[in-house]
C-alpha cells in the first residue's frame, strides 16, 4: 500500500479536491492511503478560515482523503516558501509517506524541477539582490523580481510557470523536498477548476473563493453541486448552529487594540519591515476597522495578503525565525478506519509529536513543542470569536478528532 500526502487548505473541501484526490488512486491504486496536511485556523491570504479545522477535516473525509493532521498557525498563513517547508516537513517526519502529490497548472514535473532548482541557486539570488539596488525595481514585490530572473535565466516559458498561483507552490514543494533531503518523492497533476471569486466555467470546478463567498451571502443552495453530500451537510449544520461562517470583522476591534500594545516591536513581527511597521504605525489611529487599516497600508510592493500576514503577525509576536524553525508538533484532526491504522504507523516510525486536543497539550508535550501547542490554540480562539455563535471559544476547549467508523 503506498502513503501520499497532499498539503492544502481545504477552505473549504470541494470536488476540485476530490478530482486530485481521484486522480491519484487511479495513478497508483485503490488502496492508495491519502493523508491531508491542512492548514489550520489560518490560511494563507492572511485571513481566518472559514471555520475550524476540525469541522473542515471532517469535510475532507468525504474527498476519499483516510488522515486529517494540521499544519499549524503560524506556518498555515506563511508565505509560499515557508508553507511548503513546513507542509514538507511534516510529511517528511511522519515516516510512512511514499509520495507528496500536489496539482498545478503546468502539470509537467520536470519544468516545475528544472524551475526549483535555479530558484535556488547562486545566480538567482545574485540577480534578486541586484535588483534591489535599482531605483525602479527596488519597490517591486519579491513575486514580481522572482518572475524576472527567472525569465533571464531560463526564458519566457519558465517565467510564465511561476506567475500562477498552484505551479508556484509546486516549485516550492519540490524544492522543499529537495533541501530536506526527502525521500518522499513529488507527483503533479493538472489542475482544473476557477480562480478567486469568478464564477466557474460550464462542467468547470468553483474555486474555494467562489465557494467562499457563495456562504458569506448565505446562498448555501448554490454551493450543493460544488462539495460533495457529506460536506453540504456539514456545512449547512454549522452554519445553523453558528459555527461557520468565521468573519475577521468580529474581531477587528481586538486586533486593532492588539496592535497598539506592540507599536514598539511591529519591526520584530515576521513580513513586517521597517517600512511597512511605519505605514502600520501612521494608519493605526485612523483605523476604523481591520479591513480599513489593511486597505490604508497597501502599496505596490505590499500587497494585500501581505499587509494582512504581517498585521495578524504583529498582533500574535510572531517573528521571522518562528517561520524558519520546523513545526514541533501537528494536531490530529480526523481519521477513517485506515487512517488510524496509519496513525500507529506514525507512532512507531515517525519522529513529530502529534496532539489530539486541548487538554493534551501540558500532559503530552515539553518545551519547543508545548510552546507551539500554546501557540496554536491561542490562534484557535481568536477564530471561535469570529464565528456568529456567541461564546463559542469555550467549545474549542472541548474540540476531539472526528473519527469515521
Amino acid at each position: 500500500m503506498k502513503v501520499v500526502s497532499i498539503i492544502a487548505e481545504f477552505n473549504p473541501p470541494h470536488l476540485g479536491h476530490k478530482h486530485l484526490v481521484d486522480m491519484i488512486r487511479a495513478d497508483l491504486g485503490e488502496d492508495t492511503a491519502i493523508v491531508a496536511i491542512m492548514s489550520g485556523s489560518y490560511v494563507q491570504r492572511g485571513d481566518l478560515a472559514i471555520c475550524d479545522p476540525y469541522l473542515r477535516a471532517q469535510m475532507a473525509l468525504s474527498l476519499g482523503v483516510n488522515l486529517v493532521l494540521e499544519l499549524p498557525f503560524p506556518y498555515s498563513m506563511a508565505s509560499a516558501q515557508q508553507f511548503a517547508e513546513a507542509g514538507v516537513s511534516i510529511a517528511r517526519r511522519l515516516g510512512c509517506v511514499d509520495y507528496l502529490a500536489f496539482g498545478s497548472e503546468c502539470g509537467d514535473l520536470n519544468a516545475l524541477a528544472r524551475v526549483a532548482l535555479v530558484a535556488d541557486s547562486a545566480v538567482f539570488a545574485q540577480k534578486i539582490d541586484e535588483y534591489r539596488t535599482v531605483p525602479v525595481l527596488r519597490t517591486q514585490g519579491y513575486a514580481t523580481l522572482r518572475e524576472r530572473a527567472i525569465r533571464e535565466i531560463l526564458g519566457e516559458d519558465a517565467a510564465a510557470l511561476v506567475s500562477q498561483p498552484n505551479n508556484i507552490l509546486a516549485v516550492e514543494y519540490i524544492g522543499a523536498l529537495r533541501r530536506q533531503k526527502s525521500t518522499v518523492e513529488p507527483l503533479t497533476y493538472p489542475r482544473v477548476g476557477g480562480y478567486h471569486e469568478q464564477a466557474p466555467k460550464p462542467n468547470d470546478f468553483p474555486s474555494a473563493s467562489y465557494i467562499r463567498r457563495l456562504i458569506s451571502e448565505q446562498k448555501y443552495e448554490k454551493i450543493e453541486n460544488a462539495v460533495t453530500e457529506d460536506a453540504f451537510r456539514t456545512l449547512c449544520s454549522a452554519h445553523s448552529k453558528g459555527n461557520a461562517p468565521a468573519d475577521i470583522s468580529r474581531v477587528s476591534s481586538a486586533i486593532l487594540t492588539g496592535l497598539y500594545s506592540r507599536l514598539s516591536t511591529l519591526e520584530t513581527a515576521a513580513e513586517c519591515d521597517a517600512s511597512l511597521a511605519r505605514r502600520i504605525r501612521d494608519k493605526l489611529p485612523d483605523a476604523k476597522s481591520y479591513d480599513h487599516l489593511v486597505e490604508m497600508c497597501k502599496a505596490k510592493h505590499y500587497t494585500d495578503a501581505h499587509v494582512r500576514r504581517a498585521i495578524l503577525f504583529s498582533y500574535f509576536g510572531i517573528t521571522p525565525q518562528d517561520l524558519v524553525d520546523a513545526p514541533a508538533v501537528t494536531r490530529l484532526l480526523a481519521c477513517d478506519t485506515l487512517g488510524q491504522a496509519l496513525i500507529k504507523k506514525v507512532k512507531s516510525s515517525g519522529t513529530l509529536p502529534y496532539i489530539t486536543k486541548p487538554a493534551d497539550f501540558p500532559a503530552r508535550l515539553t518545551g519547543e513543542a508545548l510552546r507551539q501547542a500554546n501557540r496554536i490554540f491561542s490562534a484557535d480562539l481568536l477564530l471561535s470569536q469570529a464565528l456568529p455563535q456567541a461564546g463559542a471559544w469555550s467549545d474549542m476547549l472541548k474540540k476531539s478528532p472526528y473519527i469515521k467508523k
